[in-house]
């Protein structure tokens, strides 16, 4: 019998697979939303992007990386408004491996546009964390920062770096991690003084404090319950904003992109971001079944009724506790990572089956039916307009 060929691992690297490419897809897409809306605003006067570790560049089967995308987008937003503003907009961009900085560099050298707004490092990560830190805590309030995080794996994440990010709270980050590796090993890591686990060990111990619910869980575990509690875990008790994306490799592997901000509208961008790429769910990406499926429409429409009717009687039970306006069900929204479509189609059945009333906060006039005000404008000041009263 025929030796089976080993599979040339540096080859996998230098093309783009699905699962990165859906992660690219999810970077280029968060740029195209966010870009133009930070560079229209008259509060924002600098936007800086960084992207730690940058990888080649440009792949052999001739797609770009994550710094050619990012570069792609400013000259798209600058040639686009160039009549309305010429707002600086920087590029930062780093590897810990020369070679591939090189080739980052190298690409930007051949082309002819304009490329003065990109600076390029070839430093460790904990060297370009500080740098980039150092950075912010010089910067007024009126610079913005995107923070593109993509490691190779996580040994290079430490909570109190992304904690040093975010404390201008002018800061926003897009963070990828290997989740099946670490959900797979981390309860050895946590029992096992093993070297080959401390940097998994250190990082579920700076995460998940001592009493996570991780932690007392005896069955039912999975992969996206491990993505749920980190994704908790960096809104760092609620201080900040968070999402997650998950992302198939195959049907073993999962990684995940985890969003982090200060601001609930950028959470909104994010999540309809989200919603964009996965327009059934708004969860993440699956990796297409070669052979087909004949009932793959139908099951999809089956598990997208399950999902709203999850979030329906969470929706129910938290508006039974207390007397909530829009404004707050637009948070419970975003915080549930729905858009205010999701909760208005809910509220609206609600209403229609007469068990949902909906009343004037200001008691000036009856609320016209259907009439949810459940969106942004919702957090500006006198725009609490309605209350919500669950008939018992």
């Amino acid at each position: 019998m025929a030796k089976r060929k080993k599979k040339n691992k540096s080859s996998v690297k230098d093309v783009i697979e699905p699962h990165s490419q859906a992660k690219l897809d999810f970077y280029k897409y968060y740029l195209n939303r966010y870009l133009p809306i930070l560079y229209l605003s008259d509060f924002i006067t600098r936007i800086n992007i960084f992207d730690i570790f940058c990888g080649t560049g440009v792949y052999k089967d001739g797609k770009f990386g994550s710094p050619i995308i990012a570069y792609n987008e400013i000259i798209n937003v600058k040639n686009q408004y160039k009549d309305k503003t010429s707002k600086v907009i920087s590029l930062t961009v780093n590897d810990g491996k020369s070679e591939k900085i090189e080739n980052v560099k190298s690409y930007f050298n051949s082309i002819e546009t304009n490329t003065d707004f990109i600076s390029y490092n070839n430093l460790d990560s904990d060297t370009m964390f500080a740098e980039i830190i150092g950075k912010i805590e010089k910067q007024n309030r009126d610079e913005k920062n995107l923070i593109f995080i993509d490691p190779y794996g996580y040994k290079d994440i430490k909570k109190q770096n992304i904690i040093d990010l975010l404390k201008k709270q002018n800061t926003e980050i897009i963070l990828f991690l290997p989740i099946s590796h670490m959900y797979r090993f981390t309860d050895i890591a946590i029992q096992s003084d093993e070297p080959a686990y401390a940097k998994l060990r250190i990082f579920v111990e700076e995460f998940f404090e001592s009493n996570h619910p991780y932690f007392s869980i005896e069955s039912g575990k999975d992969v996206f319950k491990y993505i749920y509690f980190i994704k908790n875990a960096l809104t760092f008790n609620n201080k900040y904003f968070s999402a997650s994306y998950y992302i198939q490799r195959n049907n073993a592997n999962y990684f995940a992109l985890f969003f982090i901000t200060p601001n609930i509208y950028g959470l909104e961008k994010i999540l309809k971001v989200k919603w964009s790429l996965d327009e059934k769910f708004g969860q993440g990406f699956k990796q297409k079944d070669p052979l087909g499926d004949l009932f793959e429409e139908e099951y999809k429409k089956e598990s997208l009724r399950e999902l709203i009717g999850c979030f329906e009687e969470k929706l129910i039970s938290w508006l039974k506790s207390g007397s909530f306006t829009n404004s707050d069900v637009y948070r419970f929204t975003l915080g549930n990572e729905f858009l205010p479509k999701h909760t208005n189609q809910i509220l609206k059945k609600m209403q229609e089956s007469q068990i949902l009333e909906v009343e004037s906060v200001r008691n000036i006039e009856k609320v016209r039916k259907n009439s949810f005000y459940v969106n942004k404008e919702s957090l500006n000041k006198d725009s609490k307009l309605v209350k919500f009263i669950l008939k018992s």
